[in-house]
């Protein structure tokens, strides 16, 4: 091969894949699919993710979230995936869905509270 020639070693590659597995992206994406299907299958025990203790005001009321944990690890669903050979960069998109959390609570108003030390707790489910 003389120098002048050029060679295209990215759309040779990408030729080369397509050859080999014409639906790189639907593989790649069943892939990850598979991977949760197959730990959840399995009934693989995991610890629950412990979360870190947060207190916000809504208006004049504060509340206290504590030993807060999720009741199972979140499932993500993949949305969206493509592969770019030519940067070698995978992109996913991928959505949550439904996050179950327990712990305790505690809430109190801080206007009332001065006239009526009362507060309020319980179990988040």
């Amino acid at each position: 091969m003389s120098e002048e020639e050029s060679v295209d070693i990215e759309q040779e590659l990408d030729e080369l894949l397509t050859k080999v597995q014409p639906n790189l992206q639907d593989v790649i994406k069943r892939s990850f699919t598979n991977v949760v299907l197959q730990h959840t299958k399995n009934g693989e025990q995991v610890k629950p993710d412990v979360l870190g203790d947060t207190s916000y005001f809504a208006k004049n009321t504060q509340v206290n979230l504590t030993r807060l944990e999720l009741v199972k690890s979140p499932t993500f669903h993949v949305q969206n995936l493509s592969l770019d050979l030519k940067s070698m960069a995978l992109s996913l998109r991928c959505s949550l869905g439904e996050v179950n959390v327990r712990g305790i609570y505690s809430a109190y108003n801080e206007n009332l509270f001065n006239l009526i030390p009362v507060m309020a707790e319980g179990h988040v489910v």
